[in-house]
């Protein structure tokens, strides 16, 4: 069986965030063929685990709606450890999200769901 999603070493959650400590598994099946020669997570994978994460952790209603401020700074390949932050903000109901290689961005961004507001 594939693997597709990261292995999660550690969750801590407070009143304003989710903190998830993750490794990238080596051998994921989102690496296959993106790029033979220098694996890279691809972009809509970490959008994906970062709404699954969100919903998982966070209390969000509604469908998915957008995307804004999307930037992919530094390549996430293989093998790194990461720290992926969610931040719910209920008013607007949008997720923000940050995969962190220490203090340094990989990415970011936010995901808009419909409903309230």
């Amino acid at each position: 069986m594939a693997i597709t999603a990261p292995e999660i070493i550690s969750i801590a959650q407070d009143a304003q965030q989710v903190r998830i400590e993750i490794l990238i598994p080596r051998d994921l099946a989102w690496f296959e063929g993106h790029f033979p020669d220098c694996a890279i997570l691809p972009g809509v994978i970490q959008t994906h685990w970062a709404i699954e994460f969100g919903r998982k952790y966070c209390a969000i209603a509604g469908q998915f709606q957008a995307l804004s401020n999307v930037k992919f700074m530094r390549i996430i390949a293989p093998g790194m450890h990461l720290t992926l932050a969610l931040k719910f903000d209920a008013a607007a109901n949008a997720l923000h999200f940050h995969y962190l290689d220490g203090k340094t961005a990989c990415s970011a961004g936010a995901v808009k769901f419909s409903g309230p507001p």
